[in-house]
């Protein structure tokens, strides 16, 4: 599965101009890809990837059988069909016939919050009725991160179901939802810099070069004489690193305990340590320190 962030996208009634806001304000290397879900006449070719291709750099095209996602690449959902993801490949169906309205974007995000889990965020933008909270509910359950457009949508009714069903965790203008979408996307426990303490391979690495013994030239210092740091040294710098994220670990695990009276520490490390970041994504703390 790849690693990078998927951005589900939904609107109907009013979303051209909400999508049109958001993608203005997205730069073209962001590392992450974006899926757009409108709801569309199933009855009428759309135009909607060519009039959003003109107000963004990054590439964007309508979604067909089979399509892998890509990074920096935007994706539109076609006319009369449902779009589904699993191990990051995009596919269609056939658009169901039901009593209902048609609720493509729950049906997208629901596979979405499957298939990517907490790497998976969902945006609500201008739309009537109330398609997309229960997509957004997915998408937070398996610890993604979740968004609604605020009171600037010129049809409220869906950005205000899934605020009012508890399950958003950002309620922002298109332009600020970009804003924080790129954001997001170069936190570092995001963007891969930092590992979670208990499956991090830094001790591996420190365990492996610690019987090398040559020495890396570094920059001369500042009488001009070369300086050189060890192997061993250098490995040791990690695991230090290692140990002080493990450290701020279990410093918030102690004051968890000390605050409600919940020992966190026979709990699943990896399931605490998922939450412990989106809290930290969420935040805005880009350590465990913070």
């Amino acid at each position: 599965m790849t690693r990078h962030l998927i951005v589900g996208i939904g609107a109907s009634a009013g979303g051209l101009e909400a999508f049109t806001h958001l993608l203005r304000h997205l730069p073209a290397d962001t590392g992450t890809a974006f899926v757009l879900v409108q709801h569309l006449d199933p009855n009428r070719e759309s135009a909607l990837t060519d009039l959003l291709s003109r107000v963004t750099s990054l590439p964007m095209r309508e979604v067909t059988k089979d399509l892998a996602v890509r990074p920096n690449h935007v994706y539109v959902i076609p006319p009369n069909s449902s779009l589904s993801i699993a191990n990051s490949v995009l596919t269609l169906q056939p658009r169901q016939l039901t009593a209902g309205a048609h609720r493509s974007i729950d049906f997208f995000f629901d596979a979405l919050a499957q298939d990517k889990r907490d790497r998976a965020i969902g945006v609500i933008l201008s739309g009537t009725a109330t398609d997309g909270t229960l997509g957004l509910e997915a998408i937070k359950a398996e610890g993604g991160i979740t968004f609604a457009q605020d009171d600037t949508a010129q049809y409220a009714s869906m950005p205000r179901s899934a605020v009012a069903a508890g399950c958003v965790d950002f309620v922002l203008n298109p332009e600020d939802i970009a804003r924080e979408l790129v954001r997001i996307a170069k936190h570092p426990y995001v963007a891969g810099q930092h590992h979670d303490p208990e499956t991090s391979p830094e001790a591996d690495r420190a365990l492996a070069a610690a019987h090398e013994d040559d020495e890396t030239p570094l920059p001369s210092g500042g009488h001009g004489i070369p300086r050189t740091e060890s192997k061993q040294a250098r490995v040791e710098g990690e695991a230090a690193h290692g140990k002080a994220g493990d450290n701020g670990f279990k410093r918030i695990l102690l004051l968890l305990r000390n605050h409600c009276g919940v020992d966190f520490s026979l709990y699943k490390s990896a399931t605490i340590q998922r939450r412990v970041t989106r809290r930290m994504v969420l935040n805005r703390h880009n350590t465990l320190g913070e």
